[in-house]
């Protein structure tokens, strides 16, 4: 009873060093502001277990006063988290500060680990290297101002087995990174990268992730080279694919993944641009539909953000994605917007637009649509009346129609044209709320 109510209640524990002080450690609790619910979580251990540290040796002031601060504190998390495993943040200087060789000392129960610092690659602190990490799971390299292109001595997690999920997004992915990480590789299960050149160099490094099930890219303003030929064996494993290519890059980076992979059991593709775009730039229909049509998968969530396609050419997509459960697209800040109102409309259930002439309904399985508009040329009346032609009452009509219920919606506008969109009425069981969401 009282665990229950300690959960439905919220209030954030914070404990900070003085405010002269840099070095700092953090824990959010979860209480309530009674003094009962309060003494029950902090004697909970899974909530001390949870640790970020961040030393500065710039500082000098008081500083043996404050060492000895940090210290007392870390050895009060530890001391409460008793043997639960812990999730790290370390920001280490180039010394061995005492409360990290407290942590270090804990290093048998290390679950998750984030590590960044200002002295990447430089000054490795000792009391870190050849740790025993039998329950290491997760491991991130931080990028920070500091790496410009350095990476951090990855030695220290040779011994760790079990390692699933890896960002090396400050890292490139070389021989004495694959040796380093060698045993790790057949665990992995999801995979960040951050990607600068050598593609096929990065590509070969999938043959060792037979289990790998999620993989993010992110791009630098590079030229990359697709991969002739394409990769002769599929990656069977994975199911969520997430690219993100940088502003300018022409989807250089796009173009030559999907261009150099084989996925027969993705389920979620995540194309996205960030940034500023000074020369919005189209993406060619051609590299999607031949990455489809090879790939064969059974795609159930598709995420755009920012990619300038024509409206043609993505109801031309859609129609190669029967098994579309969600869609989520916005449109790019600048170039063409392919959601128009022949987009909405080729969504109808019943009715028919130019762009889809199928008896069929444009992807009958979808259940969740969400779209972020920036054009003035919004259509709001054929966007309800679109959503409306999908809202289906119950089973029946949805087997009669041949598509399934939407279960929810979101559209994201510019104000002016939401409050226009809020006045006009949403139909029948149909409420749109301030946030866009139907």
């Amino acid at each position: 009873m009282e665990r229950s109510a300690l959960q439905s209640r919220r209030v954030s524990l914070c404990l900070p060093c003085t405010p002269k002080v840099s070095q700092s450690l953090f824990i959010n609790i979860d209480v309530d502001d009674d003094h009962s619910s309060y003494e029950l979580a902090i004697s909970q251990p899974t909530l001390w277990a949870n640790l970020k540290v961040k030393f500065d040796d710039q500082c000098e002031d008081d500083e043996e006063k404050t060492q000895a601060l940090l210290v007392s504190r870390v050895e009060l998390h530890l001391a409460r988290s008793q043997n639960h495993p812990l999730t790290l943040s370390l920001f280490p200087s180039s010394k061995n500060h005492p409360a990290l060789i407290l942590v270090a000392r804990e290093s048998r129960r290390w679950r998750q680990l984030s590590y960044g610092g200002d002295d990447f690659g430089l000054n490795w602190n000792s009391c870190l290297q050849s740790l025993p990490l039998p329950m290491l799971e997760a491991v991130r390299f931080e990028e920070t101002e500091y790496c410009d292109g350095k990476s951090p001595p990855i030695e220290a997690f040779s011994q760790a087995p079990n390692i699933k999920e890896l960002n090396l997004r400050c890292i490139s992915i070389d021989q004495h990174v694959t040796a380093t990480f060698d045993s790790a590789w057949e665990m992995l299960t999801d995979l960040s990268y951050h990607f600068t050149e050598d593609l096929e160099g990065f590509l070969s490094i999938l043959d060792y992730c037979p289990k790998l099930r999620r993989l993010t890219l992110e791009g630098e303003n590079s030229d990359l080279i697709p991969v002739h030929p394409i990769r002769s064996h599929p990656i069977a494993s994975l199911k969520i694919l997430n690219l993100v290519s940088p502003p300018n890059d022409h989807d250089s980076m796009l173009e030559c993944i999907l261009t150099s992979l084989l996925l027969p059991d993705l389920t979620e593709l995540i194309l996205l641009h960030i940034g500023d775009v000074e020369e919005p730039f189209l993406m060619p229909y051609r590299i999607l539909e031949d990455f489809f049509q090879r790939s064969r998968c059974p795609l159930s969530t598709l995420t755009l953000g920012q990619i300038c396609m024509t409206d043609t050419d993505m109801i031309a997509l859609l129609a190669h994605l029967p098994c579309l459960r969600e869609l989520n697209c916005e449109d790019p800040d600048d170039g063409d917007s392919f959601i128009t109102r022949s987009f909405i409309r080729s969504f109808h259930t019943w009715e028919r637009d130019s762009l889809h002439h199928s008896i069929e309904p444009l992807v009958p399985k979808l259940r969740s649509l969400t779209l972020k508009a920036h054009r003035e040329e919004f259509d709001a009346p054929s966007f309800v009346e679109t959503i409306t032609s999908r809202w289906l009452p119950d089973e029946a009509s949805a087997l009669q129609l041949g598509a399934s219920c939407l279960r929810s919606v979101e559209l994201h506008l510019r104000e002016w044209l939401m409050q226009m969109l809020m006045s006009d009425s949403t139909g029948p069981g149909c409420e749109l709320s301030s946030n866009g969401k139907v």
